[in-house]
């Protein structure tokens, strides 16, 4: 989890994770994390019903993006 939320309230829905900066620019996956691409991939990788979907956090980890390389 991030410094910047040590001390801060978190649960099995709002999972907190660490970015690699050194595959992908925060900034970048700041701005993918709100495209209709990833929103799918969320989608895809969770189950449930009646307002109760969750995340299943290993089929999120199982898929894969292309981020373009750091110098871009």
């Amino acid at each position: 989890m991030p410094d910047e939320l040590d001390g801060a309230l978190v649960s099995n829905d709002f999972p907190g994770l660490d970015i690699d900066a050194e595959a992908v620019l925060p900034s970048y996956f700041l701005w993918y994390s709100r495209t209709d691409a990833f929103i799918d991939l969320c989608r895809r990788s969770s189950e449930g019903s009646t307002n109760r979907v969750r995340l299943k956090e290993a089929a999120f980890f199982d898929m894969w993006i292309e981020v373009p390389p750091l110098a871009e």
